[in-house]
């Protein structure tokens, strides 16, 4: 280990290098790890050729950066604090609905299983079945406050064809991040793709109003939106159209 190198540290560094983490914990869908608070020993090595590399480059490439090369001090470091909290909630709600609800009984087993495994990207899938049968809102708000990521897992399941696997998670997403627009045009497509033709006009309703919303609080929203429902079925300022 380099003796001068904390002689050299700067704070400043130390902060952009701690905020390009919680970053790309946004951007890769790792925001539960954030919530977890993660806990970085800047004094290891790892941590150190990270910051010299980050300390050479401009900003615009240290998400980058931290992409490739900061993932494995993420997980080597983030504390386990929270983890604990999760893990005492889940051996609660196996035991409690063993019963009554199996399949979130299971769900939370598995959950279990995978966490104490250090298998923490496994996990995802049965902690969302979890929520999603008991509509735990207090656990999802901890763990999954970056609905990004149940948006991109449920278009990769439409792009699959699985989809019952893309509504789940278009579900999850809109609990998590309200009614926008885009939720809406999510299940349009799904309800498509499922011959629900009807549901699927309503869905692109509701989107089409929500577009409009928008469009009243910022007349250039139009300019930049990326709705891709084709301009000819847009029959009044309202989203409402004809068949």
């Amino acid at each position: 280990m380099r003796e001068d190198f904390l002689e050299d540290f700067d704070p400043k560094l130390k902060e952009e290098f701690f905020r390009s983490v919680h970053n790309t914990a946004q951007l890769v869908g790792l925001k539960e790890l954030e919530s977890f608070r993660l806990g970085i020993d800047y004094e290891d090595a790892d941590c150190q050729d990270l910051i010299l590399k980050l300390k050479s480059k401009p900003d615009a490439e240290h998400v980058d950066i931290i992409s490739q090369d900061g993932y494995s001090i993420i997980k080597r470091y983030f504390k386990h604090q929270k983890e604990k909290d999760l893990l005492d909630k889940l051996y609660s709600i196996n035991e409690k609905y063993i019963k009554k609800n199996k399949e979130a009984s299971r769900a939370a087993y598995t959950a279990i299983v995978l966490f104490e495994d250090r298998q923490f990207d496994k996990a995802r899938l049965p902690l969302l079945n979890v929520i999603l049968h008991l509509e735990l809102l207090e656990m999802q708000e901890e763990i999954f406050a970056d609905s990004a990521y149940f948006a991109n897992r449920g278009k990769n399941y439409l792009r699959e064809g699985d989809f019952q696997d893309a509504e789940r998670f278009f579900v999850l997403e809109r609990q998590i991040d309200g009614e926008h627009w885009d939720s809406y045009e999510n299940m349009a497509e799904v309800y498509s793709n499922q011959g629900r033709k009807d549901e699927s006009k309503d869905q692109i309703n509701e989107a089409l109003k929500r577009v409009y919303k928008c469009w009243q609080e910022d007349q250039r929203y139009l300019v930049v939106w990326n709705f891709k429902v084709p301009p000819h079925l847009i029959s009044s300022p309202r989203g409402e159209r004809e068949g």
